[in-house]
């Protein structure tokens, strides 16, 4: 029998003194949709935690930056994703607005999900190969306030 899971996300839309937004290509084999493909830095909410302190710690330990929050999109975005062996998880993703405040752009040496981090163009984000919920939240995103 499959084992069905929802796991609540917290994704980090980071903005830097020239608008960028922050974006991580992801290496995560157990899970062929999001193999190779370009998001915002984020990752599970820890016990305790609220979404807001979630998403600045991830967003610290994926990239080196400091960050502030400055809104929660008005919309929580769903994704059902099945592992390659064959676990079925529904992913809840609360994703917030931020800017970049200090620390230094790195990747984390233990983190092996993140390839590669660079700030991007908004506009930009068509050249790159994307997980599927990207454009839904960059229409969120340029699009309410």
């Amino acid at each position: 029998m499959t084992e069905h899971k929802q796991i609540p996300i917290v994704i980090g839309l980071v903005r830097n003194d020239k608008n960028e937004l922050l974006i991580a290509k992801r290496s995560d084999p157990k899970f062929p949709e999001a193999d190779n493909k370009w998001e915002f830095v984020g990752g599970k909410l820890e016990f305790g935690e609220t979404p807001e302190q979630a998403v600045l710690r991830e967003i610290e330990e994926e990239s080196g930056l400091r960050a502030k929050v400055i809104r929660l999109l008005p919309k929580i975005f769903s994704n059902t994703w099945v592992s390659a062996d064959g676990q079925e998880s529904q992913v809840l993703l609360l994703c917030y607005e931020c800017r970049a405040i200090g620390g230094a752009l790195h990747r984390n040496e233990f983190d092996h999900k993140i390839l590669d981090l660079k700030f991007v163009d908004p506009s930009a984000l068509t050249g790159y190969d994307v997980m599927k919920a990207v454009p839904e939240i960059m229409d969120c995103l340029l699009n309410t306030k």
